[in-house]
C-alpha cells in the first residue's frame, strides 16, 4: 500500500543497506515485525536518518493482523484475504506478488486451527471471502472449517502436490483472473525465504508471476508452467 520496495535487515544496519535507502530517495521506513525480529538498536540506527515507525504485534500471528489493518487503513482490500500457515514460508511467498499487487492483505493460521489474533482482525475488518494457500498437511480441514464459521463462506483452497506446485497453481489462478501475467516470471528457491520475499514485491509491481524452485533442478510443476506458458513469457528474473 506504500507503494515500495521491501528491503531486509539483519542484526545491524549496514553500509549496504543505507546507500540503497538513499539511493531510493528515502525519507521514511516501516519496520515489520517486533524488537525480536528487529531490534530496537536497528529502529534507532534507522531513525537518526529517516521517520521510522514499527507495525508488530507479540507474535507473528498478531504481526500480520496488524499489517492487515494497515492495508484497511491505507485503502487497500479489507474485506478478502489470503489465508496461509505461519510456521512455513512457502505457501505466504506464492502469493505475495499479489497480495501486493491488490492491496490484499495475508494473514497467519496455525495448521490445526485459527489463532485469536487472526479471528480477531476478521471480525473487525468484515473480512468475508479468502483463500486457503496450501494442502491440508498445510491448513487442515479443522482450521477450514473454523475459517469459514469467521468468514460466513467456505474458502476457497488453492494448493498442489508441493510447494512447487502449489506456486504454480495459485500463480494461475492470478492469470485467470486477470490479475496477473507471465510476461515477467519470477524464480526463487523455494527452500527459504529471504529472495522470494523481497522478489515477490518487485514481480507484483510489474504484474508478473513468482514460480519457486528447488537449487539445483526445475521441479516438475515450475517447469511445466514455464513450458505451458512459454509465448507470453517476456523475460525471467
Amino acid at each position: 500500500m506504500h507503494g515500495s520496495p521491501l528491503l531486509l535487515v539483519g542484526a545491524a544496519v549496514t553500509a549496504d543497506l543505507i546507500d540503497e535507502l538513499d539511493r531510493l530517495g528515502t525519507t521514511s521506513v516501516v519496520l515489520i515485525g517486533g524488537e525480536k525480529a528487529i531490534s530496537a538498536d536497528v529502529f534507532d540506527a534507522l531513525h537518526a536518518a529517516y521517520d521510522v515507525r514499527r507495525v508488530s504485534g507479540a507474535d507473528r500471528y498478531e504481526t500480520a493482523a496488524a499489517v492487515a489493518r494497515e492495508i484497511a487503513d491505507l485503502g487497500g482490500v479489507s474485506d478478502a484475504a489470503y489465508f496461509v500457515r505461519g510456521d512455513e514460508s512457502a505457501d505466504a511467498l506464492s502469493v505475495s506478488p499479489f497480495a501486493y499487487r491488490t492491496t490484499t492483505p495475508v494473514l497467519l493460521i496455525a495448521t490445526g486451527g485459527v489463532p485469536t489474533a487472526t479471528g480477531g482482525v476478521i471480525d473487525e475488518l468484515g473480512i468475508a471471502a479468502g483463500w486457503i494457500i496450501g494442502g491440508p498437511t498445510a491448513v487442515n480441514q479443522t482450521a477450514a472449517a473454523e475459517l469459514e464459521k469467521l468468514l460466513g463462506v467456505a474458502p476457497v483452497r488453492l494448493n498442489g502436490i508441493d510447494r512447487y506446485a502449489t506456486a504454480a497453481a495459485v500463480a494461475q489462478m492470478h492469470v485467470d483472473l486477470g490479475l496477473a501475467g507471465y510476461g515477467l516470471v519470477g524464480i526463487a528457491t523455494g527452500t527459504d525465504f529471504a529472495d522470494a520475499l523481497g522478489g515477490g514485491a518487485a514481480v507484483g509491481t510489474s504484474g508478473g508471476v513468482l514460480l519457486l524452485t528447488r537449487a539445483d533442478a526445475l521441479p516438475s510443476a515450475t517447469r511445466a508452467a514455464l513450458e505451458g506458458n512459454l509465448e507470453a513469457i517476456d523475460g525471467v528474473r
